[in-house]
């Protein structure tokens, strides 16, 4: 007998993030770009998708666009916004927020298509962005530590 477990469960979710944050990290994980690729069109299992989306922006939090550039999914997430599922929006808002910060033109091609209410609730999601290129251009050491800090500032005022 089996029996369910809701931190086991979550357990399972972290190691399989990790695994795939880590087949991320190889130069020939070309496979691994075709699979969520294709996981992005099942359009009859959003859970799939989410998940996918999840993955997706967490490769961008770890390595930019290094190995997963933005320019090659934005398009088919930007059409994803269109979903009435609300947890494969909110997961299409996440991957295209940490997107602009690395590729902005990319995401803002991407955004013509669609309607004037999602990009409108884009827009607002990304004021106040700035590009990591662009900060991590100029980081030092010293401006390294200071971003860490604001960061962290920034998650402890948003939890309250």
């Amino acid at each position: 007998m089996c029996i369910r477990d809701s931190s086991g469960r979550t357990q399972v979710k972290a190691k399989a993030m990790d695994c795939l944050i880590s087949l991320g990290e190889l130069e020939t994980s070309n496979l691994l770009k075709e699979c969520l690729y294709d996981y992005l069109n099942i359009k009859v299992v959003p859970k799939v998708i989410v998940a996918t989306l999840q993955v997706l922006t967490e490769l961008l939090v770890n390595f930019g666009g290094q190995y997963f550039p933005v320019r090659e999914y934005a398009k088919t997430v930007a059409a994803l916004g269109e979903s009435t599922n609300g947890q494969v929006r909110a997961a299409v808002l996440g991957y295209l927020k940490e997107g602009y910060k690395w590729d902005k033109e990319s995401v803002l091609k991407s955004m013509e298509g669609l309607r004037q209410a999602q990009q409108e609730e884009l827009k607002k999601e990304w004021k106040g962005a700035v590009s990591y290129t662009h900060l991590r251009a100029h980081e030092t050491s010293l401006h390294l530590v200071c971003r860490l800090l604001l960061e962290k500032k920034k998650k402890k005022k948003n939890t309250k």
